[in-house]
């Protein structure tokens, strides 16, 4: 028989991210220490809980904030609204997306996180990391559905505002 051998840098992001998880888990039992400590020690003693904000546009979205900031919420995730009138959206786009922003911070929206849900393309989502970095994100979320190291590199390598994802892992 032929031996086919597979790299781990062949295999999808989920599959060495579980391979790198487990791996640090190995670490830290042989170090009988925490993950956190293998990886240089603890960063923080609490997590900021966030705000998911949900609304058809940027009225509803000012009176969730109001809401959420009554119950003690200063962190929000405001949804990217997108136009309907174009699957291609150029610079107005942008914006007023920078401007709908600005307006939740004047409203009570101290920290932000914009949630793409996976909607824009790599080239949209570039655009916005960098257009936005005055405002400060606290990250860029789910960028696209397309999850991939070149991806990812395209939309972070000239910007400062933090990407996330992983939420549609399985």
């Amino acid at each position: 028989t032929e031996a086919h051998l597979i790299t781990l840098s062949d295999a999808p992001a989920r599959v060495r991210g579980a391979v790198d998880m487990a791996l640090l888990d190995l670490k830290g039992k042989l170090a009988e220490a925490p993950v956190y400590d293998v990886l240089a020690g603890r960063t923080r003693d609490k997590a900021r809980a966030v705000a998911a904000l949900s609304g058809a546009n940027e009225s509803e979205l000012t009176d969730a904030v109001a809401v959420a900031r009554d119950t003690g919420y200063r962190a929000f995730s405001v949804p990217v609204q997108l136009p309907e009138e174009s699957p291609t959206r150029g610079k107005r786009f942008f914006v007023e997306t920078e401007m709908m922003l600005r307006r939740l911070r004047d409203a009570g929206a101290d920290d932000l996180v914009l949630d793409c849900g996976g909607r824009t393309t790599a080239a949209e989502a570039a655009g916005l990391a960098a257009r936005l970095e005055g405002s400060h994100l606290m990250w860029l979320d789910e960028p696209t559905d397309e999850i991939n190291d070149e991806t990812l590199k395209k939309i972070s390598h000239d910007t400062v505002t933090p990407v996330g994802w992983g939420r549609h892992f399985t």
